[in-house]
């Protein structure tokens, strides 16, 4: 999760959500019964959450996101290769906090050449913080086709199903098929108004009530405790659906296999993320392998999208299964104040354009 303090899940936060959805679903213990927590969880995750407060937050605009990427010799000693920070400082701060936690002491070096810093030990770097940045332009309609693919899978019984047959309509992916092993998910989506307008409506159905457009938005409004649906919109006004998305984290895109791009790309905005992951899907089937998709989420129920190749015939001569996934970056919580103190361009000396 990121930065952005949310009592999700806890006592506290059921209990508002309890009352302030009264006046349009009733009790809800009476309507859904016992387990009505676990029905809410499912149409409005902590994802959603996280998302609506950070527009409040950083008041609609996305951060200058920056990424830690660490070492293998780092990940080997527990930690994980990406993290992500709404700014520099925020992600010094991290770095910093998982190196001392670790019982390691490196030092921290600042490359102006191509603004980056490291954190070196022993003359081996340990992690490279760097911004994230979208060189790629991305006009209204593609940018739409993005967001219909990705937005109101839940219209199908099966989700799986659906997103194989969306992003079997994009170019040079007909033969994309759903990846049998995976559940249903039947409520995974990615977080936007348009998405909790769904969420509410189902719950106003599943309650036997009115439904109708402003009790929706209503509704929706009351549960992100909103005085109106106005006043929940003016958190991010006149935004697309991928603008609410690009508030959660930055976004990487890995290939993992045989005869793939190999490493990580990283982008700011999920619309760019998305059209890299089909190129190299599409990349991947000059292999003549067919594709199989399947749509999973992170610990906040942040959708992941990931296409593989088919299990490989062990007597055939196709090369192994090889797999590319798009999926936000790992953004944990630190206490404001630590970034706040972090002072990551502090340098004592420089040489061969790296400073320290």
């Amino acid at each position: 999760m990121g930065p952005i303090s949310i009592e999700y899940g806890g006592d506290a936060f059921w209990e508002g959500i309890a009352v302030r959805v009264g006046p349009y679903l009733g009790d809800v213990a009476d309507t859904f019964g016992p387990s009505w927590r676990d029905r809410f969880e499912g149409c409005f995750t902590k994802a959603d959450f996280a998302v609506f407060q950070a527009a409040g937050h950083f008041a609609g605009k996305v951060p200058r996101w920056h990424v830690a990427q660490l070492d293998d010799r780092s990940r080997g000693s527990g930690f994980q290769a990406l993290r992500a920070g709404a700014s520099h400082a925020h992600c010094v701060a991290l770095m910093q906090d998982q190196f001392q936690n670790a019982g390691a002491a490196p030092g921290l070096f600042y490359d102006e050449q191509n603004n980056r810093t490291m954190f070196l030990l022993e003359g081996a770097v340990l992690a490279v913080i760097a911004p994230v940045t979208d060189e790629r332009r991305i006009d209204g309609a593609l940018r739409s086709r993005v967001e219909s693919t990705l937005t109101g899978l839940r219209t199908s019984d099966c989700i799986q199903a659906q997103f194989a047959k969306r992003l079997s309509h994009w170019p040079k992916l007909h033969v994309v098929r759903r990846h049998e092993a995976t559940g249903a998910m039947r409520e995974l989506h990615f977080p936007c108004a348009y998405e909790w307008l769904r969420s509410a409506k189902r719950l106003l159905l599943e309650a036997g009530r009115e439904v109708s457009s402003a009790t929706t938005q209503a509704l929706t409004a009351a549960i992100f405790g909103m005085k109106t649906w106005n006043h929940l919109c003016a958190n991010l006004p006149k935004a697309e659906k991928s603008d609410w998305w690009a508030l959660y984290s930055p976004f990487v895109v890995r290939s993992e296999g045989p005869g793939l791009a190999t490493g990580i790309q990283l982008f700011a905005h999920p619309v760019a993320a998305f059209l890299e992951f089909h190129a190299r899907a599409v990349d991947s089937m000059k292999t003549g392998q067919q594709l199989e998709s399947e749509i999973l989420s992170d610990d906040a129920g942040f959708p992941v999208l990931r296409v593989r190749s088919a299990d490989r015939d062990e007597s055939s001569d196709r090369p192994p299964a090889s797999t590319i996934t798009l999926e936000p970056v790992i953004q944990p919580r630190i206490d404001p104040v630590r970034v706040g103190s972090a002072h990551p361009n502090r340098p004592t000396h420089a040489m061969n354009g790296v400073r320290r």
